[in-house]
């Protein structure tokens, strides 16, 4: 790969590259020791397995733009496969989250029958109240971003009746979204 990639990007180009190789098994010492001095990211089938099904659930969870760190630094070689894990561990993390904030409006809706549209407040204390683990503590400000991200036309999950901002927008349950 090595010899390729020199050949038809030229040395310069294929330095900058983002490379990444797929391997089942264990590398010799002298690939890893390749591997590492040329930046190459050795991941595992099951790595890219993972990468595949998230893609798949939850189009456009994956952002290139916040992966491209994850491997374009160290640790290259085998210990890549690790920083890659990270970053979907993450990213299904976030899902949750997002999960949870729309659980917590879909329980608004059913527990108060007589209001089908709920503030950023009561939203975030119900959030708080039955989804929140002990390190986690996202204001007032981060619960109405990641409304508005569930309210976009593109997500469709929470409906939103827009207000002047913060204070005044309403949101309310359309449907559920799941994270397996």
């Amino acid at each position: 790969m090595i010899q390729l990639g020199n050949t038809h990007l030229g040395k310069q180009q294929f330095e900058q590259s983002i490379k990444v190789i797929f391997a089942s098994g264990s590398l010799t010492n002298p690939a890893e020791k390749a591997a590492v001095e040329n930046h190459i990211n050795v991941m595992r089938p099951e790595t890219l397995q993972r990468l595949v099904e998230l893609k798949t659930k939850h189009p456009g969870s994956i952002n290139l733009i916040e992966l491209k760190p994850y491997l374009e630094n160290p640790p290259f070689g085998e210990d890549a496969d690790t920083k890659v894990n990270v970053y979907i561990d993450e990213v299904w993390q976030e899902l949750r989250i997002r999960s949870n904030i729309v659980q917590a409006v879909k329980q608004l809706d059913e527990t108060e029958p007589n209001q089908s549209q709920f503030e950023v407040t009561e939203i975030r204390v119900q959030y708080k109240n039955n989804f929140v683990a002990q390190n986690e503590n996202l204001d007032r400000q981060a619960i109405y971003d990641i409304l508005l991200e569930l309210s976009s036309p593109l997500a469709g999950y929470i409906g939103r009746v827009q207000g002047t901002g913060i204070s005044s927008d309403r949101f309310y349950f359309l449907r559920e979204l799941q994270v397996d």
